[in-house]
């Protein structure tokens, strides 16, 4: 059975059904604008299009974000297996 760990891409949890929702939300959350004022840079780089460079980076590369903890990091991890398990 399919189960999240940090090596898993952010591709083949979005390929899931059952997780693809609840990564989409998440990644809406991220600012790749810098300027979230800005309908210019809003309109370059949409959640759809943030997804498609996401697809090949693995969990554990999140945390290059620098707002993601190792802690954070397992907490997203145990959700999106306890998704998988409902």
């Amino acid at each position: 059975p399919f189960t999240v760990s940090p090596t898993t891409t952010l591709g083949e949890i979005m390929a899931d059904p059952r997780l693809a929702p609840f990564v989409t939300e998440m990644i809406k959350s991220f600012n790749f604008t810098g300027d979230q004022d800005s309908e210019v840079a809003s309109a370059a780089v949409n959640a759809e299009m943030a997804a498609q460079i996401m697809a090949g980076m693995p969990l554990r590369a999140l945390r290059s974000f620098g707002s993601f903890s190792a802690e954070q990091l397992s907490g997203l991890i145990s959700q999106l297996n306890g998704l998988l398990a409902q």
